[in-house]
């Protein structure tokens, strides 16, 4: 009896032997120190009560144990030790009349790990953003919901596969490449991604790829965080649009037109490349906004805008001047060739039914590039042409000459 007791008192287990009356037949050490009390007879002195703040939630599984002989497993109780702590307590208990025989194993570390690891997993499960985590060959393990929602993809359809999947073939194999080399080499992965839905669509993703090493320092995992940025991207390309577009026409606008006329004069100057540009105005146009109302004004614009795009070489830039003007830069030139495309531009627009069957005309003004311009100079040259077009007559091309067309 004395052997089996020390076995007992060796025992990392809290054992606990007690009656109907909740009298203490026996406790090993294990379970005296559960309570952080110095011996059994101090543990005693205390009471099972003292001891277990929840009695009724005791007697309500003990219950069972003794009307059916049956024993009860694993079966959480809260305890509270001799400093106020509470305790969490996993206990497996039998009956042999008077006596219950229960073992008590400390479980709060653990439930509160587990909690810490429930926590966690909502956390990233409702993260907003995706995340994903891979084996050390890429292989998905894990994708959390806000995955699903950007891809797409459900977890059936990715869990065990790569993510080449979301390929969208707008990053090289050296991209790849680079992106293992970094991580292998047990370094944070940074870039912005173009990658592709289940759809088919394409969307932008700034993401971060972590690798994930154990004790020994071996990569074990990757994990994968993004952000969707397909709609700021969008707004930022727009913007852009907007600062160099014009919103009406889609035409580039008077500030990129000026950025290519300069870039123009360099390649006449330094390479010798003519040019030519045309400033094109629509005749009378003030009839047509008083006549039909500026709605229609408008796709009178457009339509020229249309119509200008059309008379034009892929190399020669068009643009919207501002109101009714237009400009037209015209590379690669003679002056020839400069006055044959102006009058196909007239001839197109004059041939062209607008609203209502309605007809209408352009004058345009004409300027050779010299090495001597600079782009006030040109500007001022094509707008002295396009005022004599005006004034002898309108719809027609006059193309500037220094003798016949004095700036000044």
């Amino acid at each position: 009896m004395a052997s089996c007791t020390e076995l007992l008192n060796q025992s990392l287990v809290g054992i606990l032997q007690f009656d109907l009356d909740a009298e203490i037949h026996y406790a090993n050490q294990a379970f005296v120190a559960l309570f952080g009390y110095e011996d059994v007879d101090a543990l005693a002195k205390v009471g099972l009560k003292k001891l277990f703040p929840k009695p009724l939630d005791i007697m309500r599984h003990l219950r069972p144990v003794i009307h059916h002989q049956a024993p009860i497993d694993n079966v959480k109780i809260q305890g509270k030790t001799k400093d106020g702590e509470a305790i969490t307590l996993l206990v497996n208990a039998s009956f042999e009349h008077p006596v219950f025989t229960a073992s008590f194993l400390d479980v709060t570390e653990i439930e509160a790990i587990q909690e810490d690891i429930a926590v966690f997993t909502q956390a990233i499960e409702q993260l907003g953003d995706p995340l994903a985590i891979t084996d050390k060959d890429g292989n998905s393990i894990y994708i959390n919901k806000a995955f699903e929602n950007v891809t797409g993809y459900q977890a059936k359809d990715v869990l065990g596969r790569k993510h080449n999947i979301l390929q969208s073939g707008q990053h090289d194999e050296h991209f790849y490449e680079n992106l293992w080399n970094t991580v292998l080499k047990g370094e944070v992965f940074n870039h912005t991604f173009v990658n592709k839905r289940k759809d088919g669509s394409e969307y932008y993703e700034e993401k971060t790829i972590t690798p994930i090493h154990n004790d020994r320092g071996e990569i074990t995992h990757f994990v994968s965080t993004g952000k969707d940025i397909t709609y700021r991207v969008e707004m930022e390309r727009r913007l852009k649009e907007m600062a160099f577009h014009d919103t009406l026409t889609g035409l580039i606008n008077r500030r990129a037109f000026e950025s290519a006329a300069v870039r123009a004069l360099e390649g006449l100057k330094r390479y010798n490349r003519h040019f030519a540009i045309l400033m094109i105005d629509i005749d009378d146009f003030k009839e047509v906004n008083d006549t039909l109302g500026h709605e229609e004004g408008d796709q009178v614009l457009v339509r020229i805008a249309e119509l200008l795009l059309g008379s034009t070489r892929k190399l020669d830039v068009v643009a919207r001047w501002g109101g009714e003007e237009f400009l037209v830069l015209l590379q690669e030139v003679s002056q020839d060739q400069a006055l044959n495309l102006a009058e196909n531009i007239r001839h197109k627009i004059a041939q062209a039914a607008f609203a209502l069957n309605q007809t209408l005309t352009v004058s345009i003004g004409a300027a050779l590039a010299s090495p001597q311009d600079d782009l006030g100079k040109l500007n001022l040259k094509a707008d002295k042409a396009l005022y004599y077009a005006k004034l002898n007559g309108k719809n027609q091309v006059h193309l500037f000459s220094p003798l016949a067309d004095p700036l000044e």
